[in-house]
């Protein structure tokens, strides 16, 4: 029983990154791409004294739709700063749901969201869905660094086919689609000079938020799933065994580096967002956690209530 219900699970997954049905695919396509949409998809954690961030500085110059897929169930404690000496560990309190929905709501452009206890498939459901384990090396050679990658890429996967959704029910696509984890702080407006326009290359954290076209959000979404599923292929074979071949060959190349890995050979550093990770002791020194920068985020009202969730 326990294998059919591993094996359902990963066929959810892979049915997640399908594209929408044709006769929707081909409505929405034959209308121009308008307007813009922020995902915010991850682990809530310090979502509550993030989101007024986000909303002054990256939905509302981007007059953008929100969608959010919230993770509300976190591991008791989370390392913070790997390389740190001994490992800086910090509790994380349980999410509230009914403040995350009330947060969410006030945003005046909400389309939706799913608060959800696990992903469908998750940490070792995931590590099966791999077609080569030996292609992923150095920190993913870890089989736990490797499920959180995985983890961070299904949750991708399931934002792009709930955007799919979207567009199909608003008849066209989006023309510019944002994707930021709940746990950051966006510190800069986004520059409204590039509403409208393909965004410039930028940088920014290759893991945390990326702002693109709607082509290249196709490419963040679904391709680290596609790629953890991929077989070997040439990797580990004479072909890809020299230094040159893994240097100058993407099929030859094993994905070392966290997540940050899948995310760059999708999108390279396209995608500008200034955004950094916001710690639960953070939440609880920093007054912004209910407004920003002392003013509130919505009118009328104190944006958020105080502390983290």
């Amino acid at each position: 029983m326990r294998a059919v219900a591993t094996a359902l699970a990963l066929a959810l997954v892979a049915t997640l990154a399908t594209a929408a049905q044709p006769d929707e695919a081909a409505a929405t396509a034959a209308q121009p791409d308008d307007g813009a949409i922020v995902l915010l998809g991850g682990a809530a954690r310090t979502f509550l004294c993030c989101f007024g961030s986000t909303v002054v500085n990256l939905l509302r110059p981007l007059d953008a739709d929100l969608y959010a897929y919230l993770k509300l169930k976190d591991a008791a404690t989370s390392l913070v700063g790997e390389r740190a000496a001994g490992g800086d560990r910090e509790l994380y309190r349980p999410a509230n749901a009914s403040r995350i929905w009330g947060a969410l709501a006030k945003y005046e452009k909400f389309v939706g969201a799913k608060l959800v206890d696990r992903l469908p498939c998750d940490d070792a459901c995931l590590l099966q869905a791999v077609g080569c384990r030996g292609r992923f090396a150095g920190h993913l050679a870890n089989d736990s660094h490797l499920e959180r990658a995985l983890g961070q890429h299904a949750l991708l996967s399931i934002l792009g086919d709930e955007l799919r959704r979207l567009e199909a029910r608003r008849g066209r696509r989006y023309a510019v689609v944002a994707w930021a984890r709940p746990d950051v702080v966006v510190r800069q407006p986004y520059p409204t000079s590039m509403v409208g326009d393909a965004p410039r290359s930028c940088g920014g954290g290759s893991d945390l938020a990326r702002v693109l076209p709607r082509d290249a959000a196709d490419k963040l979404l679904f391709s680290g799933m596609a790629a953890a599923r991929e077989p070997c292929g040439p990797f580990g074979t004479p072909e890809c065994d020299s230094r040159d071949a893994r240097k100058l060959r993407v099929e030859c190349r094993p994905y070392a580096r966290e997540q940050e890995d899948f995310v760059r050979r999708a999108v390279q550093t396209t995608g500008c967002a200034d955004v950094w990770p916001r710690r639960a002791k953070m939440c609880m020194a920093d007054p912004e956690a209910t407004t920003y920068r002392g003013a509130p985020v919505f009118e009328g009202e104190a944006a958020l209530h105080a502390g983290a969730p």
